[in-house]
């Protein structure tokens, strides 16, 4: 995985834009295939022009909770739980989580211990918060959204029930919950 940082950057694959095929999500996020040649935009989104810069690294694995089927289980009242969705990808039949395609999410699964609201909260990696989502529901294309937010997300919990968060788009460290 190539990432590619800060601003409006899109990845295409071929060495000319008009005849190449965009193969990055909306960070710039794609996999690189070794001997393939990319060509790479960086858009101001109407800001005035001047200097930019960007950093890539490479990352062999995705993250383990990267797909909704492999949600990284919490348990309890309150926690910590130590992840990043650096190197994650988005799935298909993803629902779209803020108001841009799906992009660099990993998924927790936790049910409710007792009857209350919750709020889980994930620490920005760079100068954005990510996206945060809580979920009902059993597969990914029949989610039920019940809250959003930018770095944190709260919402009533039934005890028993089994609810589902995502860490999205920009990136996240780590997710805590707690009783609100």
């Amino acid at each position: 995985t190539i990432v590619w940082g800060r601003g409006s950057v899109a990845a295409y694959e071929g060495a000319s834009l008009p005849t190449s095929t965009r193969v990055s999500d909306g960070f710039g996020v794609f996999f690189a295939e070794e001997g393939v040649v990319y060509s790479i935009r960086v858009d101001t989104n109407g800001a005035s022009t001047g200097a930019f810069g960007f950093d890539w690294y490479r990352q062999a694995q995705p993250p383990s909770n990267d797909e909704f089927s492999a949600a990284q289980i919490l348990e309890g009242e309150q926690g910590v739980a130590e992840a990043s969705n650096i190197g994650a990808t988005a799935e298909p039949l993803e629902p779209w989580h803020n108001w841009d395609s799906p992009s660099a999410s990993v998924w927790f699964r936790w049910q409710a211990p007792a009857t209350r609201t919750y709020s889980f909260t994930s620490d920005a990696v760079g100068d954005y918060a990510p996206v945060l989502v809580a979920y009902s529901g059993v597969v990914i294309n029949g989610l039920a959204r019940l809250s959003s937010g930018y770095g944190t997300v709260s919402f009533a919990a039934e005890a028993g029930k089994v609810y589902y968060v995502v860490v999205a788009e920009a990136w996240g460290a780590g997710l805590r919950w707690r009783p609100s």
